[in-house]
């Protein structure tokens, strides 16, 4: 592989590469903490009320025809993560293996826990194109979750936005389903030509 340049020093093993972009990603994504300290104690004091909070489980109602639903749009084409379980797998689960799943499911949601292991992610380094290859900067990191995690977001997903669609603003575009930016920028073009035409009303 191409070198990489990090803190000045040029790395060739692969091993001194991955060394340097796992220090380069743990720059880029550490939060930088701009408030003021009384902002700062006052939101550390507030997340320290919420997290001690007691938390309602969420329904353990997932089926085996939901989890199967999943499983069956998941695309066989995306690569593993740490687990190295592809998705092409899961499809192949007889109804034993589907019913097994689905009790891990529901626990999760009875118990308020994650598994530890379906947090982790491979991160993969894609080039970025015309650019060089030499500064990790240069590259875009891509995170590969376990398969089985994914199913268990999107049943979480589920049960969580009935929740939350209400309380969302209703000029958030980003994130959303069936918009985008795209739209926020025509609200924008069609408020400004509303006001302009206000303003400067036709004369005939």
């Amino acid at each position: 592989p191409a070198p990489v340049l990090h803190r000045g020093v040029l790395h060739y093993t692969e091993e001194e590469q991955a060394e340097a972009l796992a220090d380069h990603l743990e720059q880029q994504f550490t939060p930088s903490i701009t408030a003021d300290p009384f902002t700062q104690s006052f939101r550390n004091i507030r997340f320290e009320t919420l997290k001690h909070n007691p938390t309602l489980p969420l329904a353990g109602d997932v089926t085996v025809d939901e989890v199967w639903q999943m499983i069956k749009i998941a695309p066989i084409r995306k690569a593993p993560g740490p687990d190295q379980i592809p998705s092409i797998m899961l499809k192949l689960l007889p109804i034993s293996g589907l019913k097994i799943l689905t009790i891990i499911l529901n626990s999760i949601l009875h118990l308020l826990h994650f598994p530890k292991s379906w947090k982790l992610a491979t991160i993969v380094m894609i080039p970025k194109p015309s650019k060089p290859q030499h500064l990790p900067g240069n590259r875009r990191p891509i995170s590969l979750l376990p398969t089985m995690a994914k199913v268990a977001e999107k049943v979480i997903l589920n049960r969580m936005m009935p929740r939350i669609q209400p309380l969302i603003p209703e000029h958030q575009y980003g994130y959303q389903p069936e918009i985008s930016t795209t739209q926020a920028i025509l609200q924008l073009l069609d408020y400004g030509s509303r006001h302009f035409r206000h303003q400067h009303p036709p004369r005939f």
